[in-house]
């Protein structure tokens, strides 16, 4: 067994272990909730609705949160055309289907939001429980939990997350990276507006 072939079977069988045997009705009803608040769509409306209606330093946040979604989500389409892997339900057969998405597989773009996101709020913000940060925990928590929910739907592979994870993770590494720079930019733009 080559290194593509026992990659396609545990995440396989990962698939069958998240969608099948971890099955509840509990799940069922919550998870198909839980992975909207994943989707780019939703989280570009909080984050503008948050721009409006925040202090300076939340303003920022929100820019930088939109400016990663809209970069891993340039990547996502992307290597969606490229790579072109059909969606788990429409080649495992008895996949338990929770809610029907068009489009290919690989990488997920639910996940590669909540990555870019959850990077952005867990760098900017500082919770704190006995003395330790615990921002970055939280919010990589709500990464996992949307990525885990696009499996366990039916619509994803444990591969795909991965690649949306790291896709999310790498377009908030670029933006906090040049964040300086992208405030400069606005600036000089907003004082050429007449």
């Amino acid at each position: 067994m080559d290194f593509l072939d026992l990659i396609h079977y545990y995440n396989n069988y990962l698939f069958n272990i998240i969608n099948h045997k971890l099955d509840n009705p509990y799940f069922d009803v919550i998870m198909p909730t839980i992975t909207n608040f994943g989707a780019p769509s939703v989280l570009c409306l909080f984050f503008i609705v948050m721009f409006f209606l925040s202090n300076k330093k939340d303003k920022k946040i929100a820019l930088l949160s939109v400016l990663s979604i809209i970069i891993a989500e340039s990547i996502v389409t992307i290597l969606k055309y490229t790579v072109n892997e059909p969606r788990p339900f429409l080649v495992i057969p008895n996949v338990d289907l929770l809610v029907v998405e068009k489009g290919y597989s690989f990488p997920s773009g639910h996940s590669a939001a909540a990555f870019a996101v959850a990077m952005i709020l867990g760098n900017k913000y500082y919770i704190k429980l006995k003395g330790r940060n615990i921002s970055m925990c939280l919010t990589l928590f709500y990464a996992i939990l949307i990525a885990f929910s696009r499996i366990y739907i039916g619509v994803h592979y444990p591969i795909d997350v991965v690649g949306g994870g790291i896709v999310g993770i790498f377009s908030a590494y670029v933006i906090l990276k040049f964040e300086n720079n992208i405030y400069m930019i606005l600036k000089k733009l907003i004082n050429s507006i007449p």
